[in-house]
């Protein structure tokens, strides 16, 4: 299961150097970002190792069947990553365990894509947890989910 995922660290690296930029951004030296939290060591070659970290570069027969969820107005991951993701997994033969669904509205983690309408939709595997469990999975009021199953595509499209 993919949520949202930065699949392409070097990709989410670059977005955020671009917006050291702004004296309000967040965060100003790579080292403070997420991928430079998940890749450690020395700043300077952080971006170069990005690759390594990155599922998308990742992808061969022994890649496990994935789910990916992204909303379409995430601020933070864009969701043209989690299409590319889904591209090269289907060109790389495995469009029979891969699926993307594109949350309308849906931002980075926000309650559009932890409802109990993606749990009865997107996780039959969770029928087993708790109703407690369910709830703190899954928080927030009910209401539809408006989605898009985006249908495989034929190798070099």
């Amino acid at each position: 299961m993919d949520f949202f995922g930065p699949v392409d660290v070097k990709t989410c690296n670059l977005i955020e150097i671009e917006k050291f930029k702004d004296p309000n951004h967040r965060w100003h030296k790579i080292e403070e970002t997420h991928g430079g939290a998940l890749l450690g060591g020395d700043p300077a070659t952080m971006v170069e190792r990005s690759d390594a970290a990155s599922p998308i570069f990742h992808i061969s027969d022994k890649t496990a069947p994935i789910m990916i969820l992204h909303g379409d107005q995430d601020p933070l991951v864009p969701v043209s990553m989690s299409e590319d993701f889904y591209d090269r997994l289907v060109k790389a033969g495995l469009e029979n365990q891969s699926e993307l669904y594109i949350v309308k509205n849906g931002g980075h983690g926000t309650r559009e894509l932890f409802q109990m309408e993606c749990k009865e939709k997107f996780l039959p595997s969770c029928a087993n947890m708790s109703e407690m469990e369910m709830r703190a999975l899954f928080a927030g009021p009910r209401r539809d989910i408006d989605y898009e199953r985006v249908p495989g595509r034929k190798q070099g499209m």
